[in-house]
């Protein structure tokens, strides 16, 4: 089972000797990588009141690699730790993933803040976030402000052929959730009812 075992095993004495390790373990630890858990596994023995049973690392492996990397322990019968286990994964694919994740995020959100457009993101019932282009579009001083305004407010009570702009406004939602897009014109409102008419476009 060590030998052939899909991830990196090696076994330490006190003494931090290694005792036995797996195929994987062989083919990939470099000696720095191979001393600093020989140290960490020697550590165990050293902290062996602590009641923790594993403790777990992060290290760099070679280019763009990585390891998560735990040491359990084995105790013997005065409940001494007399053996100490390094298991190691490499959970490059995953990081690697997280890290395009978090670029995808920040060039949307790039593209979000710096639109022309008037950008709003709602959940169905407020308005969540907004860029700046949408706070000057409604005459707002801050973002924080358009953000504590009831969509509601942001329209005048009818819509043009006098159908209320809320239940007007659900339908369009609804047609957007339903099909994942909708655009139609809207008559909106600034402060001071000064109306204005925008072309929407709802996304979801």
């Amino acid at each position: 089972i060590l030998e052939y075992a899909p991830v990196l095993i090696g076994i330490a004495d006190r003494r931090g000797q290694l005792l036995q390790f797996s195929e994987q373990y062989r083919q990939t630890i470099s000696r720095s990588e191979d001393d600093f858990m020989l140290r960490e596994m020697t550590g165990v023995f050293e902290r062996h009141e602590v009641t923790r049973s594993e403790i777990s690392h992060w290290i760099g492996w070679r280019e763009e690699h990585f390891l998560t990397i735990s040491f359990p322990v084995r105790r013997g019968a005065n409940e001494h730790v007399d053996q100490a286990c390094s298991i190691a994964m490499d959970i490059t694919e995953q990081k690697k993933a997280v890290e395009a994740l978090r670029d995808s995020e920040a060039r949307y959100r790039n593209l979000f803040d710096k639109s022309a457009d008037a950008m709003l993101l709602y959940d169905g019932e407020n308005i969540t976030a907004c860029n700046d282009s949408a706070v000057r579009m409604f005459a707002c001083q801050s973002a924080a402000e358009l953000l504590k305004t009831p969509l509601s407010e942001l329209s005048p009570v009818l819509q043009p052929g006098s159908q209320p702009s809320e239940m007007l406004f659900r339908e369009r939602f609804n047609e957007a959730l339903r099909d994942g897009y909708c655009r139609f014109e809207w008559l909106y409102s600034r402060p001071g009812n000064e109306a204005f008419f925008a072309e929407i476009s709802i996304t979801v």
